[in-house]
């Protein structure tokens, strides 16, 4: 079978070389544009170049320019992992269909944004959904899904390589099926039961001492390294936090009930302890804080957004995708 691959991320390297390994071709590799790409994205020239794929950058997929280049490949089928919509010019393509991915077990938490989300609210384990795609948004028939955990010990990372390695065994599956019967049309969702998960903004990745200490661990764990960290506000200052531990209090239950949130606990070189609604929480800073003039307690964010003008522009800067 003979596929295009787009998108910009290391799980499109991950499928091209999973394509490769069940011996289809990977004719075209199509990527954007270096200073249009998202977060966590990767140069796939290299990879083009090593399998000897054709490589293609374009700034608008459904262009006319880029139909006509993917409609000389003579393709069977495009696979996207690209961040974008997709429109019919481009679904239209390959004489089959375009295989579209998405990390959660459709017609559940459609959308945007769905491994931040997953680890924010705490959802243990989720599917890679492989399906074909339509004018709609990751409602296209299901081909095959794939388990993985979303349990981890320090962030987004463990998630996303748990996501690739699911979606290398869907991939696995899915080119069998398609070598039997190419024209395999999957599963049709039932709409009825399908929600949207919209784009998070710098607002969602802002700690507020007022939340359970869980929901800020699961806050940092969802937005830490490869992505920019979510930000803990004093004054005028972005701290941006890598890690959180809950601790364990020396103090008896009904002391720690009486500490109002987000008194300061403790200053160390790249942590700041404080308490949030029902337990103390250490937060990792990236870098050293010990020359921030910390007082003796966090505020909720909205006091120093109004209090700092600048702060607010600073703040709408900082989640770019």
């Amino acid at each position: 079978m003979k596929i295009a691959v787009l998108g910009t991320t290391p799980m499109t390297v991950s499928c091209i070389f999973q394509f490769i390994k069940k011996g289809w071709e990977v004719a075209a590799v199509i990527s954007l544009p270096e200073s249009n790409r998202p977060l966590n994205s990767v140069d796939l020239k290299g990879i083009s170049d090593e399998i000897g794929a054709v490589y293609y950058e374009t700034e608008e997929l459904n262009s006319r320019e880029t139909e006509l280049f993917l409609k000389q490949m003579e393709l069977d089928y495009i696979f996207s992992t690209w961040p974008y919509i997709i429109k019919d010019n481009i679904l239209n393509v390959p004489k089959y269909f375009v295989i579209g991915s998405h990390p959660t077990q459709l017609p559940y938490n459609r959308g945007r944004h769905p491994l931040h989300w997953l680890i924010s609210m705490g959802i243990k384990e989720s599917f890679i959904s492989l399906f074909i795609m339509d004018s709609g948004v990751d409602s296209g028939n299901i081909l095959i899904q794939e388990q993985y955990s979303c349990v981890c010990d320090y962030g987004i990372q463990e998630v996303y390589e748990n996501m690739l390695a699911a979606s290398n065994r869907a991939i696995g599956q899915l080119c069998d099926k398609l070598e039997k019967n190419p024209l395999y049309q999957g599963m049709v969702q039932d709409d009825s039961k399908a929600n949207y998960w919209r784009k998070r903004n710098i607002f969602d990745v802002i700690i507020d001492c007022r939340m359970r200490a869980v929901d800020i661990q699961r806050l940092v764990k969802s937005f830490n390294k490869p992505y920019e960290c979510a930000v803990l506000v004093y004054k005028d200052n972005m701290i941006r936090v890598t890690d959180a531990q809950i601790m364990k209090s020396t103090e008896g239950e009904d002391s720690l009930q009486r500490m109002e949130t987000g008194k300061i606990v403790r200053i160390e070189e790249n942590s700041i302890s404080v308490k949030a609604s029902d337990q103390i929480i250490q937060l990792f800073a990236d870098t050293d804080i010990r020359g921030i003039q910390f007082g003796k307690y966090i505020y909720p964010p909205a006091k120093y957004v109004m209090e700092e003008p600048e702060l607010f522009q600073k703040l709408s800067k900082y989640v770019q995708s």
